[in-house]
């Protein structure tokens, strides 16, 4: 069983390279404040240790490619509990 979850690891390494060699990148959200160019908000979670408005969750990882956003990250956003809503236009 080792040696399978090596093989998968090693694969996906490999997989990542290539993509990486073709422009393709990751969209880094964890943590990182909310941005509508690159991410869609699919929910918003109260938390009391995330500073408002930062990612706290990765739903669906995003990705650029060449510098063009390929496909927006779905994540979650914080909320300070006890903050206001988002105003119309945000999130």
């Amino acid at each position: 069983m080792d040696a399978l979850l090596k093989g998968y690891e090693l694969t996906a390494a490999r997989l990542l390279e290539t993509l990486q060699s073709y422009g393709v990148l990751e969209i880094d959200c964890l943590g990182r404040p909310f941005d509508p160019r690159v991410m869609h908000a699919v929910g918003v979670v109260e938390d009391r240790g995330a500073p408002d408005g930062s990612v706290v969750e990765v739903c669906r990882r995003g990705y650029e490619w060449n510098g063009a956003v390929y496909r927006p990250a779905q994540v979650r956003v914080a909320r300070r509990i006890g903050a206001a809503g988002p105003q119309e236009g945000e999130l």
